[in-house]
């Protein structure tokens, strides 16, 4: 049987959901998370943003004109905590997304 790391199945299952576009910020903790996107770029979508908050926003920009799931990729820690501002944007809103973090 073929061993498979956590990223590819994340990814795996954010594809077999129907999510064809992620957003985020590569980091140290998260570059196991962006290879697998990248192997499966022909099923999903990668656009990085400069800063977390970025790439929230840009999830919820397009989950708001999609009707999709927004999803957003950030390394945990201090990023997490930057993205409160956007997560209550999100809530109030009552906009899907989802934060993957490794």
């Amino acid at each position: 049987m073929e061993s498979k790391r956590c990223a590819d199945v994340i990814v795996s299952s954010l594809v077999d959901q129907g999510v064809d576009t992620v957003f985020g910020l590569p980091g140290a903790q998260t570059y196991s998370l962006f290879d697998a996107l990248r192997k499966r770029q022909d099923d999903i979508k990668t656009y990085c943003s400069r800063h977390e908050q970025g790439a929230a926003y840009m999830a919820f920009g397009y989950a708001k004109s999609t009707g999709k799931v927004g999803v957003y990729a950030v390394v945990p820690g201090g990023c997490q905590q930057r993205l409160q501002c956007t997560d209550a944007v999100h809530f109030r809103q009552y906009f899907g997304y989802y934060l993957a973090t490794v």
